[in-house]
């Protein structure tokens, strides 16, 4: 069924206020955001914001989960095309994550910064839906790891989830660094390599020479 002109209106009036909203707690966090701010930032008068959205809770939620799946989209397309050789599909991803957070600089401070205590903001299933989306995040690298294990290219000491959670834990702690310096892409993607080359160096099994 084809959109009407309203239909059509009203998608793009809330596509601005996440948008706007985005930046709003990208800036002041969400405790710190206000519904005024989002207000001002997206040039909508609150009763407009209201029509679309109960609260401020829902608008992070709509945002979080709408940007949290694009990105598993995307390193489930980068993993896609190097199925068979799990360090060109890590490298693949590394590529996919560079050029995703470098246009969702927004996002990404929330999706790493407010990692920790998204629980506190967020309750009931929304919670859980954000949970899942993280750790099936996590599971792709997982994944990628464990059939790098079964090929003997990884070290079986630490399991394939523990190595996951330690790649992403790096490399986000990298991405926090670049976000704080104003970093470029250039300047991304080289601490993401540096990263991976720092997991595989201790990750890969040693081969005798």
């Amino acid at each position: 069924m084809r959109k009407t002109r309203k239909q059509k209106e009203e998608k793009r009036r809330k596509k601005e206020i996440l948008q706007a909203a985005a930046k709003v707690f990208a800036k002041f966090n969400y405790h710190g955001a206000k519904m005024q701010d989002i207000s001002r930032a997206s040039h909508y008068p609150l009763a407009t914001i209201y029509k679309y959205f109960k609260s401020k809770k829902e608008i992070y939620y709509e945002i979080f989960i709408s940007k949290a799946c694009q990105f598993k989209k995307v390193l489930q397309k980068a993993v896609s095309e190097a199925e068979e050789d799990p360090l060109k599909a890590l490298k693949n991803t590394i590529i996919a994550k560079v050029k995703f957070f470098c246009k969702n600089k927004h996002f990404i401070k929330l999706y790493i910064f407010q990692n920790s205590s998204i629980d506190a903001m967020i309750v009931g299933h929304k919670t859980e839906e954000i949970e899942n989306i993280y750790q099936s995040i996590v599971n792709i690298y997982a994944s990628l790891i464990e059939k790098g294990q079964d090929m003997g290219l990884f070290d079986k000491t630490a399991t394939s989830r523990d190595l996951a959670l330690m790649l992403t834990g790096m490399m986000n702690s990298m991405a926090v660094e670049w976000l704080k310096s104003c970093g470029t892409k250039a300047e991304l993607q080289e601490k993401f390599e540096k990263v991976l080359n720092v997991f595989t160096g201790g990750a890969c099994v040693k081969k005798n020479v």
